[in-house]
C-alpha cells in the first residue's frame, strides 16, 4: 500500500490510477469493471486489512510498527517488524522497544 502512498504524495495521480487498474486486473479480472471500480477497490482493501488486524489480535499478536510498508492490498502481512504476542491484557504493553510512549 505504501507505493500507492508514494505516487500520490508526490502528485503522480496518473501512477496511482495505473497501480489501482493493475490491481483490479490482476486481483479480480473482469469483476470491477464499474465505474465505482475504485471505491469498491479501497473498500475491499479496508476490509482485508481489517480482517488482517482482527485475526492478529485473536491470536494474541501485536505488531510494534503498523504501517503502510508493512501490509499489502491483499490483506496479508509482509513485514513483523518488532511484535509480541500476548495472552492477557497488559496495561502500558508496548511491543515496539523503540518506542517508549
Amino acid at each position: 500500500m505504501g507505493t500507492f502512498e508514494l505516487f500520490s504524495t508526490r502528485g503522480q495521480y496518473d501512477q496511482v490510477q495505473q497501480l489501482a487498474d493493475f490491481v483490479i486486473k490482476n486481483m479480480y479480472g473482469k469483476t470491477l469493471t464499474n465505474k465505482n471500480r475504485y471505491n469498491l477497490l479501497l473498500i475491499d482493501i479496508a476490509q482485508r486489512t481489517g480482517n488482517l488486524v482482527a485475526y492478529w489480535q485473536a491470536y494474541g499478536f501485536t505488531h510494534g510498527v503498523l504501517n503502510t510498508d508493512n501490509m499489502n492490498v491483499i490483506g496479508s502481512t509482509i513485514d513483523y517488524g518488532p511484535f509480541g504476542f500476548v495472552e492477557t491484557k497488559l496495561q502500558g504493553y508496548v511491543p515496539n522497544h523503540s518506542d517508549d510512549e
